[in-house]
């Protein structure tokens, strides 16, 4: 999701930079990496999809879910965010969201996007060539970033290691990440499980969540108004 979509529900933060509930605009921290020699792509879940309901002062506003296809070593992750804000019976906001990932064993190798907020429209595509990732933003010039580069789509836990860019933009990303250990987090059949609790900060300010297995489990994150959006897994 992007930044528009937070702010237009009072959220600042889809998957983050300018996704508007996995994170939204925040403090511009410097970036703070572990040095990595590979991305491997981790916490795939055996049924291969993660399914999130998205809350907001108790509403359900949306759903945010991922599929995941493998095929010998390639592997294609596809992830459909959609929002609907709205005051009282009243619709006053709409937001989809539409990623295509493409791994070849450990290494990521494209992806494209495309989003809808309400009447605006963004698209990006990320390839891997011999000098790095070229990004192709809609309404922008093309530039390429390092190789180990990685879209935030928040599943592949070990992400984080490494240079992040937002997969709506398709800009690089300033955070800061500290794990805080095992914590409970709620489902969304109001079980609760014990998972690693990872807080992100910089452009974006959010808790994730991995189970035991590694598996993207949950996210908080508090947006402009104050209030808090959840994700609780299905």
């Amino acid at each position: 999701m992007g930044e528009n979509a937070a702010k237009a529900t009072g959220v600042a933060c889809a998957p983050m930079g300018r996704r508007a509930f996995l994170i939204g605009a925040g403090l511009a921290l410097p970036v703070l990496y572990a040095g990595r020699a590979q991305a491997a792509p981790a916490g795939i879940p055996a049924e291969g999809r993660i399914a999130f309901k998205v809350m907001r002062k108790g509403a359900h506003i949306g759903e945010h879910r991922l599929t995941f296809t493998q095929d010998g070593d390639s592997l294609t992750v596809q992830v459909d965010v959609r929002i609907t804000v709205r005051i009282g019976p009243v619709p006053v906001y709409h937001y989809v969201q539409r990623i295509t990932e493409h791994w070849k064993g450990d290494r990521f190798m494209a992806l494209d996007s495309a989003t809808s907020a309400n009447v605006s429209h963004q698209s990006m595509t990320a390839r891997r060539g011999a000098d790095g990732l070229r990004i192709e933003p809609s309404g922008a010039d093309p530039y390429v970033i390092s190789g180990d580069s990685l879209p935030l789509t928040h599943w592949n836990r070990f992400a984080y290691q490494g240079p992040l860019f937002d997969p709506q933009a398709g800009k690089l990303l300033k955070l800061s990440l500290v794990s805080r250990g095992d914590d409970m987090v709620q489902l969304a059949d109001g079980s609760s499980v014990k998972a690693v609790r990872w807080t992100v900060a910089g452009d974006g300010m959010m808790d994730d969540y991995y189970d035991a297995n590694g598996v993207w489990t949950g996210l908080h994150v508090k947006v402009q108004d104050g209030s808090q959006v959840q994700y609780l897994r299905l």
